[in-house]
């Protein structure tokens, strides 16, 4: 008896037959739109079929602040948010998946919803109520996105995917930076975001890659990580961030103090980007990047000194509760014309943030708005941490100490920029706070 392969039915040919019909015509009279559609099309085809895999797209296509698509970043990222959450909403209604890890990590969705929470009630005594909820719904997507990932960050290959996607997010996005050679004020931008949050987001991804190429296996992905972390390193020493260096040092001490079995490596990279750092700058770097990488005064402070001082004028005004979410913006103006005596008050007067993520928390949300968020970020870290002690497997305690050193260092970057709604931040986060369920899981 000979063995043939079952016909596809007669409708499902006819409609795989009409498609692509469309689709060529589509490429030939505005392929652009088609090309977009397509994209839609297998986009909503993944969200049906696997989150994880969608969630890793969303990574990568909404790491830039901007796409270089000729289109704003919101616009893609907005349609796409909304997918991944019905996507998610889809994974958490299958009966076999009602044990939500939601529910396996109470301390930090408890402190989190706290601080939320509090974040909204600041309308109640805000000077701008229309602002706290502007930015709420901004706080809102990051909050989803961590709550996304801890609960969807099952396995160890679901670790390995979306700690891959942050890579090749960074790295995507900083190799288009180098490409388009797109500067402001002499500092590489690619016109894709701000010097300062790009270069902190580099770094964490350089560790985060240091720790997957320790336990990685093979040349081809050895190879992709090396290059990975030449890519961000070229494109970080050329945002000339001086935070995103303090930062990319701090998680290098970082990564030795708790690099475990990998700390001989961590050393050794961290003497490796040490002495690359100090031949760039003493014999590549002009005279003005150096003069202005080791100019840590007031004066050279890009306005930030005059930032900072006037987000702790407005929490000894308001220092229990805060001015309102988003309200620094809002009343910064008043206090630059008050009497503070400020050395680039341009900056201010236009209404800039406070380029200091916990000053910018203390002046809006107060003292109980601070220690909301001091309690939630250290205990993110301090479970991710106890957690890694109990990992059996390698890959997943390289994976995991990975994400602690590269969300420390992006903690460290946030004394001189306000990340409170950047995604590298949340996916960090929640990278960290799905360790412990992760390595439970592992031990069964």
């Amino acid at each position: 008896m000979i063995l043939t392969r079952p016909r596809a039915p007669v409708q499902v040919a006819t409609a795989l037959a009409f498609a692509c019909a469309l689709v060529g015509f589509g490429a030939v009279t505005a392929p652009r739109a088609t090309l977009y559609a397509t994209a839609a099309m297998a986009l909503c085809i993944l969200a049906a079929r696997n989150v994880v895999a969608l969630l890793a797209v969303f990574v990568i296509l909404t790491f830039p602040e901007t796409l270089p698509l000729g289109i704003a970043s919101g616009t893609v990222a907005k349609p796409l948010g909304a997918l991944l959450v019905g996507s998610w909403a889809l994974y958490l209604l299958e009966s076999r998946r009602r044990d939500l890890r939601l529910r396996r990590s109470p301390a930090a969705v408890t402190s989190l919803a706290v601080f939320f929470g509090f974040a909204l009630s600041s309308a109640l005594w805000a000077t701008d109520a229309s602002t706290v909820f502007s930015n709420l719904s901004r706080l809102l997507q990051m909050v989803l996105l961590f709550l996304i990932i801890i609960s969807v960050v099952r396995t160890q290959h679901h670790l390995f995917v979306v700690a891959a996607a942050y890579v090749c997010g960074s790295t995507a996005t900083a190799a288009y930076a180098l490409g388009s050679g797109i500067t402001l004020g002499g500092r590489l931008t690619g016109g894709v975001g701000n010097s300062n949050s790009l270069a902190a987001a580099f770094g964490a991804a350089i560790l985060l890659a240091g720790f997957m190429l320790a336990a990685a296996h093979g040349f081809p992905r050895r190879a992709a990580l090396l290059a990975s972390i030449g890519i961000n390193g070229v494109a970080l020493v050329l945002t000339q961030s001086r935070g995103g260096t303090i930062a990319l040092a701090a998680g290098l001490v970082a990564a030795a103090a708790i690099g475990g079995r990998w700390r001989s490596h961590a050393v050794g990279g961290g003497l490796v980007a040490v002495a690359v750092g100090a031949l760039y700058f003493f014999a590549v770097a002009s005279p003005a990047v150096q003069a202005r990488l080791t100019n840590i005064s007031a004066q050279g402070s890009s306005g930030r000194a005059d930032e900072w001082r006037i987000a702790y004028r407005i929490f000894e005004g308001h220092p229990v509760a805060g001015a309102g979410l988003g309200n620094y913006s809002v009343l910064a103006p008043h206090y630059a014309t008050a009497t503070l005596q400020l050395l680039r008050v341009q900056f201010v007067l236009k209404g800039f943030v406070a380029h200091n993520t916990y000053l910018q928390v203390l002046s809006e949300l107060g003292m109980v708005g601070i220690t909301l968020f001091a309690i939630f970020i250290l205990g993110v870290v301090a479970r991710g941490m106890r957690a890694l002690m109990g990992a059996l497997s390698t890959e997943v305690s390289a994976l995991g100490r990975g994400a602690i050193v590269a969300l420390l260092s992006i903690l460290v970057a946030d004394f001189f920029g306000s990340g409170l709604f950047l995604k590298p931040l949340w996916i960090l986060l929640g990278l960290t706070s799905a360790l412990p369920t992760l390595v439970a899981d592992e031990e069964q």
